[in-house]
């Protein structure tokens, strides 16, 4: 429901702003195709820093294991 109340929100809101200055209407839709082509980028990006970060931690957590298990 209030996913819903939301995006009825969202849409009144850019309908009270076309409605004030339909100049605005022209700019959402560019604004909105740069925003799906960053939120795409971001998330590859993201995915990428975050398969190298768990690469690059391996060998620390296996070194303490391995360490961690001949002490005991």
């Amino acid at each position: 429901m209030q996913y819903l109340g939301s995006i009825f929100n969202i849409f009144g809101a850019f309908a009270g702003m076309c409605f004030a200055s339909p100049y605005i209407a022209i700019a959402i839709p560019v604004v909105l195709v740069f925003y799906i082509w960053f939120e795409r980028h971001y998330r590859k990006t993201s995915i990428e820093l975050q398969r190298l970060e768990a690469l690059s931690r391996a060998p620390i957590f296996s070194h303490l294991n391995e360490t961690i298990s001949k002490t005991i």
